[in-house]
């Protein structure tokens, strides 16, 4: 019952109460003070269901063009056209510069068998127009069966860093955005949705940099981000990985074989250096996701009409 309840509250349509916000409040400090970690999970959902579902920015302007990426592998073939078609949709409110798939070189030649819809203008890339083969290969000799989820990461925050578009929204094959938004405007204003998931060596890793703190006030691993590649280059200088082989030095230093998610620097690496130095860029709303069975998804849609994006994850 309390499962479900707290579940209603990440829909667009509900948010906590003046009891709820004190709870979250509460578990804030007990939290910090080194209580059970699920006390600190408790007030983060609380405090991003908080936040104001389908928010827009006001403009007077033009809103700027919108290039969308999917880095994805043949097991998001199944519900990639779906993925690209709401995508397309949430964004419609912008022009758009285009759809790019980034494959594995061993999917390359699948991925154009794929029927991707009418009318999406869609360029479909091979992973080593953006990394090297040689490092490719580092990566899988160090990560292992975890070397596809860095290489997707590297591969992200390739494509955006090289982009000329004036955003790129990066989005995981696995996510349905339900919800059309005005992303971000000619001010470089744009929204971000912070997430409740929390996984500690994020930040940890972080923190060596000096980007943000081991608990930092929002996280940001909400499955898709706006990007803008003018922050994410700047970000990358800052953290010193200005060249892509630096990115993986570092990686590889912090990797102990331990932890099998020890770091994300895609979203949370351009989110949290966006907060900092730029926070009156940043527009915060309501991440409204539920991660669900894709079968499920399929034979009831209508049960996530509420909801801003939905994950069909393959292991629901």
């Amino acid at each position: 019952m309390i499962k479900k309840y707290l579940l209603r509250l990440s829909r667009t349509d509900s948010k906590p109460n003046q009891f709820l916000r004190y709870l979250a409040l509460l578990s804030q400090k007990l939290s910090a003070s080194g209580k059970p970690k699920k006390l600190m999970l408790l007030w983060r959902y609380l405090q991003t269901n908080s936040l104001p579902a389908n928010l827009e920015i006001p403009s007077t302007n033009n809103y700027p063009v919108i290039e969308i990426l999917f880095v994805c592998t043949a097991k998001d073939f199944d519900v990639l056209p779906q993925a690209i078609q709401y995508a397309v949709n949430a964004t419609n409110a912008h022009p758009l510069g285009g759809v790019s798939l980034v494959i594995p070189a061993a999917d390359f030649h699948l991925a154009h068998t794929i029927n991707m819809g009418q009318g999406v203008p869609l360029k479909i890339l091979n992973e080593e127009d953006l990394l090297p083969a040689d490092l490719i290969q580092l990566i899988r000799s160090v990560f292992q069966r975890r070397a596809g989820w860095v290489i997707q990461q590297l591969l992200k925050v390739e494509f955006v860093s090289d982009s000329t578009s004036p955003a790129v929204l990066v989005c995981d094959a696995d996510t349905f955005l339900l919800t059309r938004r005005f992303w971000f405007d000619s001010n470089e204003r744009q929204i971000l949705t912070p997430s409740w998931e929390w996984t500690q060596s994020y930040y940890v890793f972080l923190s060596k940099f000096g980007l943000t703190t081991t608990v930092p006030e929002f996280t940001f691993v909400s499955h898709h981000m706006l990007m803008q590649p003018k922050f994410l280059r700047e970000a990358r200088i800052f953290m010193g990985w200005k060249e892509t082989s630096k990115i993986v030095e570092d990686l590889i230093a912090f990797y102990d074989g331990a932890d099998v998610s020890p770091f994300c620097i895609e979203y949370e690496l351009y989110a949290q250096y966006l907060y900092k130095n730029y926070p009156d860029k940043v527009l915060l709303s309501k991440w409204a996701n539920v991660g669900i069975n894709r079968r499920e998804f399929l034979n009831s849609r209508s049960k996530f009409e509420h909801y801003a994006s939905i994950s069909v994850h393959d292991y629901l």
